[in-house]
């Protein structure tokens, strides 16, 4: 007679389900008690445990390489269970770009890619190309590299045609000299963390194919590229989403070409006329610090007056001192609107289910 199961599926899927945490990330403590708990549990856990892989460093890599060799009992289920995979690319510290190619080619399911990348001493070689082609196709791809004047990454931006979310944070720039065409790939989501002083040409550059599917913005620690009035004119229409470093500079002409814009993130001054030439029956989030003394809390009512789609109002920590503050609060709660503070939105997760839907 067939072993009947001690744990019935339903209650497996239920605890698999229960071992994310609120921003997406798997609880890899719990993953491997559960393992334990169980046999029923243990394939559920495995596959958990290698859904999101961490390779940082040169020891990390050839751990898990040893660990899905051929001579490894289980070698195919568990690259089969790699979802998202965050590796350091370096000929010294890191998986060099052969190794790292050679493993992309071995991963079927991998969606989500997060690269750190030194570029200065990698030379990219043409002999990794067909290992890249081999990939599957990745749905989200976060880049950190330190080096703005290298063409390495360049390069291998134009073998994910198939990303949809992209970051990329440290220091990029498009140059002339990187002669490289531009990605194919036709993007959802950029958010651009970059310490490089950004001009129109490298957002462009970058943004080549996505003019009609661009649908949310967020440019980070930067201020504002060069160019940024025309670069709305180009992509602010089909824009949902948009986040801006500081207000100083943005007219609100370039904001009136935002007429799909629903969300709105502005960490610093952020003049409170430019509201005006938002689109008020689409709104449901705005994070603005207003250029106004002390974030003044009457302007914050007039927001939540102004905008009837609004479910979602963040404003400075340095409101809630003021008299009226309460009014706000008040005003929220009638209107169902959740009050948050703002630096709260400061701080996100690029692979929390809200970003990346599916990805799990």
């Amino acid at each position: 007679m067939p072993q009947t199961p001690l744990i019935p599926e339903v209650l497996c899927d239920i605890m698999t389900h229960n071992l994310f945490d609120d921003t997406g990330f798997p609880r890899y403590p719990e993953a491997k008690s559960y393992s334990l708990v169980c046999r029923d549990w243990l394939p559920q856990a495995q596959r958990l445990l290698h859904r999101y892989v961490r390779l940082a460093s040169r020891r990390a890599f050839l751990a898990f390489k040893d660990g899905t060799s051929d001579s490894s009992t289980r070698p195919s289920f568990l690259l089969a269970a790699v979802v998202v995979l965050q590796i350091t690319i370096h000929d010294s510290y890191g998986a060099t770009l052969r190794e790292f190619a050679d493993l992309l080619s071995l991963l079927p399911n991998l969606a989500g890619l997060d690269i750190a990348i030194e570029p200065r001493e990698l030379v990219f070689d043409a002999e990794i190309v067909p290992a890249l082609r081999r990939a599957a196709p990745i749905n989200a791809l976060s880049v950190v590299s330190y080096a703005d004047d290298s063409n390495v990454v360049h390069q291998l931006l134009q073998y994910f045609p198939a990303v949809e979310y992209f970051q990329l944070m440290g220091r990029f720039e498009w140059t002339e000299r990187a002669s490289a065409p531009p990605p194919d790939f036709r993007l959802k989501a950029l958010h651009w963390a970059n310490e490089s002083r950004t001009t129109e040409e490298t957002l462009h550059w970058l943004l080549a194919s996505s003019r009609n599917t661009l649908e949310h913005l967020d440019l980070g620690k930067i201020a504002r590229p060069q160019g940024f009035e025309e670069f709305l004119d180009v992509y602010g229409p089909g824009l949902r989403s948009l986040g801006l470093e500081t207000g100083r500079g943005i007219t609100p002409g370039a904001l009136g070409r935002c007429v799909r814009l629903e969300r709105l993130t502005c960490l610093h001054a952020f003049p409170a006329e430019h509201l005006d030439a938002l689109p008020p029956a689409r709104i449901s989030l705005l994070a603005v610090h207003l250029a106004i003394p002390r974030g003044m809390p009457w302007a914050y009512i007039d927001i939540v007056n102004k905008f009837p789609a609004l479910t979602e109002l963040c404003m400075p920590r340095a409101a809630r001192a003021h008299m009226l503050f309460d009014l706000v609060v008040q005003q929220c709660i009638v209107r169902g609107i959740e009050l948050k503070e703002l630096d709260e939105v400061k701080q996100y997760n690029w692979w929390s289910l809200e970003w990346l839907p599916g990805i799990w």
